[in-house]
C-alpha cells in the first residue's frame, strides 16, 4: 500500500516531517520537498475527517499513497476553542503567543485537563485507506516549560511534573499522541507486508 523507501506526507509541518522521520528512521518528504504548493482546507469536525482531506488532496497531485496526520489539543474546560481548529487558533499570533494567550484564559480554572489528539490516515487511492487514532492525556501547566518540542508542547503538563516540551524526542514518540498512533498504523503496515 506504501512504499516504505519514500514516504511522503500531507503536511507542510517540518515538526511533523522530523518526528515522522524519526519514527521510521528513514527521510519523510513533505509535499514541498516534491515542489508542490499544498494547502487543503480542512473544514471536518473530526481530526480524521481532516486528515482525510488532506491526505485526498495531496493524492490528487501525486497519484501515490500519502500518510496525513491531523492532531490538535483539547481543553475539555473550554470546548470552544483549540480543538480540530487547534492549528488555526488565533492566526495571527506566533505559537509563542497562543501558549501564553492560552495560560491567560486558564489563569482561574480551577479544571485544567487537556489531552491531545492525533488522527493519521493512510490513503491510496480510489477512497482505500486505513485510519487510527490516540490520545494522550495531561493537563494544562501555569507557565511555559522546556525547550524541546513544538507547539502546545511547553504548556502541556505530564503526570510527572514534567511538560511535554521537556521530553527528549525519544521519551515523547514513546508516549505522545502521535507515538501511539504511528505504533498503530506501523502494526498494521506490518501484517499487509
Amino acid at each position: 500500500m506504501i512504499d516504505r523507501k519514500e514516504i511522503v506526507l500531507a503536511s507542510n509541518n517540518k515538526h511533523k516531517q522530523e518526528e515522522f522521520s524519526n519514527y521510521f528512521q528513514q527521510q519523510v518528504l513533505l509535499p514541498e520537498d516534491l515542489g508542490i504548493d499544498f494547502f487543503a482546507q480542512e473544514d471536518s469536525d473530526t481530526f480524521i475527517g481532516n486528515a482525510l482531506i488532506k491526505a485526498e488532496s495531496l493524492y490528487k497531485k501525486i497519484q501515490r499513497p500519502v500518510l496525513s496526520d491531523d492532531s490538535g489539543l483539547i481543553i475539555p474546560s473550554m470546548p470552544t476553542i483549540l480543538g480540530v481548529h487547534s492549528a488555526r487558533f488565533l492566526p495571527q499570533l506566533s505559537q509563542v503567543e497562543k501558549n501564553i494567550e492560552i495560560l491567560r484564559l486558564m489563569q482561574h480554572q480551577q479544571q485544567r485537563q487537556a489531552y491531545f489528539v492525533c488522527a493519521l490516515v493512510l490513503y491510496s487511492g480510489r477512497e482505500e485507506f486505513v485510519s487510527v487514532q490516540d490520545t494522550w492525556s495531561g493537563e494544562i501547566s501555569t507557565e511555559i516549560m522546556g525547550n524541546f518540542g513544538f507547539g502546545y508542547d511547553p504548556i502541556f503538563l505530564l503526570e510527572d511534573g514534567r511538560c511535554a516540551a521537556e521530553l527528549t524526542s525519544q521519551e515523547k514518540m514513546r508516549v505522545s499522541h502521535r507515538g501511539k498512533a504511528l505504533s498503530k498504523l506501523h502494526k498494521w503496515m506490518v501484517r499487509e507486508e
